[in-house]
Parts: structure tokens; sequence; C-alpha cells
């Protein structure tokens, strides 16, 4: 049986750049088949790239960046800013009890929500900290979902206390 090769956490930025790309441009506003024409690809050969089943040449990343009016440099920078916020996410997910599949949902959020969930919850933490709790209790799903759903983020750091 083969396993699925899963990228090393130092992989290249091409070969999770892809969503870097569809963020950029989506805020833009520009379609899939605008940018894939500009960058002088298949619009499918891009959607591939955004959904990151694919790792793109330099050449054709080099030219995908120029059609969004940015450079590698730039698409670099954002990707190492994802990579950070999720490691930290992931970080934090486990720490509240998060099951992976629910980790997972929420890591497929896009860079910008998940830097303000991080923003909140390393918030949330702090807080905790000051007041000398943990700042959110995990218990068991009550059926009505698998994910190990956060119970309750009690305010200021306060833990909140299930049933006795």
């Amino acid at each position: 049986m083969r396993s699925a090769i899963q990228p090393r956490a130092n992989s290249p930025v091409r070969q999770r750049v892809g969503p870097t790309v569809k963020a950029l441009r989506q805020e833009q506003g520009i379609s899939l088949n605008v940018l894939a024409m500009q960058a002088g690809i298949s619009p499918s050969h891009l959607s591939r790239i955004e959904r990151g089943l694919t790792v793109p040449s330099y050449d054709v990343l080099d030219r995908i960046a120029d059609a969004l009016g940015s450079d590698l440099g730039a698409l670099r920078a954002d990707e190492e800013s994802a990579r950070a916020i999720d490691g930290e996410l992931a970080a934090l997910f486990t720490d509240l009890g998060i099951t992976d599949g629910a980790q997972a949902e929420l890591l497929g959020l896009s860079h910008q929500t998940r830097a303000v969930l991080a923003s909140a919850l390393r918030r949330l933490q702090s807080r905790a900290a000051d007041q000398g709790g943990t700042g959110a209790e995990t218990g068991p799903s009550d059926g009505a979902g698998s994910h190990g759903e956060l119970t309750a983020i009690a305010p200021l750091g306060q833990v909140a206390q299930g049933p006795s």
C-alpha cells in the first residue's frame, strides 16, 4: 500500500504558494481565466496551482506574480507568513483539544481569516495566563458534531465550568 507523500514543513515556497496566489487574485477581483491568460498558462493549470495539486516552475510562478502586480519575493513573504500562522494555530488548536479533522477545516480558511483567528486566540491565551486559567475548556462532543468542538471560551480568561 502506498502512503501519501506529505510536503515537509520547510518545503520550497513553490510547493505551497497556490493558496497565496488564489487569495491575491481574489483580493484584486481578477477571475481565474483572466489571470491565466495574463500569465500565459491554461485556466486548468492555474486552478491546479491554486489548489496545491501541482508545483509551478519558477518561470510560471514569476509570470503569475507579474500578472498580479507582485514578485516572487512578495509571494514568498506571504507564504512564509501563512506558514508561521498555520504553525501557531496548529499548536493553539492542539492545546484546546480540537480534533485533527476540525483543525484541517479551520486551516482551510483564508490567510487573512487565519491571521485574525490566531490573533484572537493569542489574546484569549494571554488573558487566561493573566488570570491563572486556561481560557478555554473542551468537552466531549454531544453527537451533533465530531470535531471536538470548543464548548466554551470564557470571557477574560475565566475557565468555563461544565456540569459537576
